[in-house]
């Protein structure tokens, strides 16, 4: 136990004195966390957070992440953050999880895909949300309180609070 207890605090120490992350408590960081920071980039973690295994997150130059109080990702969730992700408090993601605001612009026939950039737009994710196993939250979506994303589902749009958002891509199921 005093071992376990050891690994734990070490990975804390990790992050804890990073000046582009800042933590209101202590948050949980299991095995193999990886979090990278851009150049003026911003992470902003709520109290008792919790980053299950494999856990990847990326905030992108000049861009800033929060995640808000009592917040868990699954296993092998992934966070991509170009400009701005909100992620409220007592969000639950099953494993697998991926949430990006970027995307790649490919509008120019004449240019590969890999040079031309990319775009972003907002992602807000409120309080209370339990997002299921392999679902993805793209770029320019809002899913408002006590929502239920659905196992698979991509979200891209804005949704009402309190509903179930199910399929490719998502609609309100119930």
């Amino acid at each position: 136990m005093v071992i376990k207890k050891l690994v734990w605090y070490l990975r804390f120490l990790k992050y804890k004195n990073n000046k582009k992350i800042s933590m209101n408590g202590i948050p949980i960081f299991n095995s193999r966390v990886n979090i990278i920071l851009g150049k003026n980039a911003k992470l902003d973690i709520g109290e008792k957070v919790v980053f299950k295994q494999n856990t990847s997150i990326l905030v992108k130059d000049n861009a800033c992440l929060q995640i808000g109080s009592r917040t868990s990702t699954g296993h092998n969730t992934e966070i991509s953050c170009g400009e701005s992700i909100q992620i409220g408090c007592d969000v639950i993601m099953g494993a697998y999880t991926y949430i990006s605001d970027s995307n790649h612009q490919y509008s120019n026939k004449d240019i590969p895909i890999k040079d031309q950039g990319m775009f972003t737009e907002p992602v807000i994710i409120e309080d209370d949300i339990w997002i299921g196993r392999n679902a993805q939250v793209l770029s320019n979506s809002i899913i408002k309180n006590r929502t239920i994303v659905a196992a698979g589902c991509i979200v891209k749009g804005k949704f009402d609070r309190g509903v179930i958002l199910g399929g490719i891509p998502a609609k309100v199921i119930k």
